[in-house]
């Protein structure tokens, strides 16, 4: 799933926002390979600015933490953070799944697309 992937995720019953980011492939040394079993990302949602940290495990399960940082004041940044588990469809390049914070009560679903191969 290396590329820019985009879609949409829901919340309270139906809303949905677009999501886009861009996966990049890492090791646990930081080196940039083909076959990433560690992956981060950029992107950009209507909250605002965040970075992914996940992994990918059995044949088609994925976790990430989604990271926002928040900018509170000139003397403070917040982080903020929300996270999702889903699996991959191979054939269909794409990822669905939940997303949820532990400490709060808001939760809801998303669905991902590759739209750029690298």
């Amino acid at each position: 799933m290396v590329g820019v992937i985009s879609g949409h995720y829901e919340y309270n019953y139906g809303n949905q926002d677009p999501i886009e980011f861009e996966i990049y492939a890492w090791t646990e040394q930081g080196e940039i390979f083909s076959q990433p079993p560690f992956f981060t990302a950029r992107g950009k949602d209507v909250v605002g600015g965040f970075e992914i940290y996940g992994q990918l495990f059995g044949d088609d399960g994925i976790i990430w933490a989604k990271l926002y940082t928040l900018t509170l004041d000139l003397n403070q940044a917040d982080r903020s953070g929300w996270l999702y588990k889903g699996r991959f469809d191979h054939h269909r390049r794409s990822i669905k799944g939940t997303w949820h914070n532990s400490i709060s009560v808001m939760h809801g679903t998303f669905a991902l697309e590759r739209s750029s191969v690298n």
